[in-house]
């Protein structure tokens, strides 16, 4: 006898301590925003040469098991940025949201040498109880020609080790250029690295507690800074202080 148990389901606990962003952009599976101009998509086309009914690109199996399996971060409020050879301002429509810039040149020498690397600051911090990892990509498929300038960098982050969601990009700086981006815009999905059902629950808390929640990944030392937290969290697993959410 074959005996099947139900996969368990991952929560991802989604803080923030702003009302408007949890009511007007929460966190949300990606299936929520695809791209329009796919779902205005016919579902087939006459090819030129044989006039043969082939598939556009609503079948596209690799596009819809991406939006499938991945969770969005949608823009909270509108952001408008002006690049030139020598500035880059920046303007959010909430008045308080915030970027930093790194300098290219300095911190990662032949990446994108003409490109200005900033970091959108998050509202959103996020955690499980589960040691996964979460592919952090750009949504490619989601952003307007307009924009299309704009990378968001990939990476990998773990949210049982850390909360932290900030959008880090790469926008070129060889000419004078702005962009508005939308309130809604995605900025970028995240996939977790598992086949188990993922929950998503969202939290509206006070000031003091996102403050709690930031130290669970406060800089202990100059460099290595993610590493080293991990490590001494691995280090003291078993204090009995440590189990504290």
């Amino acid at each position: 006898m074959i005996f099947l148990f139900p996969k368990k389901t991952i929560v991802l606990d989604c803080f923030t301590d702003r009302e408007y962003v949890i009511q007007a952009s929460p966190i949300t599976e990606a299936t929520k925003h695809l791209p329009d101009w796919w779902k205005k998509l016919p579902n087939t086309y006459l090819t030129t040469d044989t006039q043969f009914p082939a598939s556009t690109m609503k079948y596209c199996a690799g596009l819809v098991d991406y939006y499938r399996h991945s969770i969005a971060i949608p823009l909270w409020c509108d952001l408008f940025l002006r690049i030139t050879k020598t500035q880059f301002l920046w303007k959010f429509a909430d008045s308080i949201s915030e970027i930093e810039t790194h300098n290219v040149k300095e911190e990662a020498t032949g990446l994108f040498s003409n490109h200005a690397h900033i970091k959108i600051i998050s509202p959103w911090k996020l955690h499980t109880k589960e040691d996964i990892n979460w592919v952090f990509s750009h949504p490619l498929y989601g952003f307007s020609e307009e924009n299309a300038d704009i990378k968001v960098v990939p990476g990998s982050l773990n949210f049982s080790k850390q909360p932290g969601t900030h959008i880090n990009a790469f926008v070129p700086t060889n000419q004078e250029k702005s962009y508005l981006l939308n309130q809604g815009q995605v900025l970028a999905h995240l996939t977790p690295m598992t086949d188990k059902k993922i929950k998503i629950v969202r939290h509206l808390v006070d000031k003091k507690e996102m403050d709690k929640i930031d130290d669970r990944a406060r800089r202990i030392t100059f460099k290595n800074k993610y590493k080293n937290i991990i490590e001494q969290k691995e280090k003291f697993a078993n204090c009995p202080y440590s189990q504290r959410k």
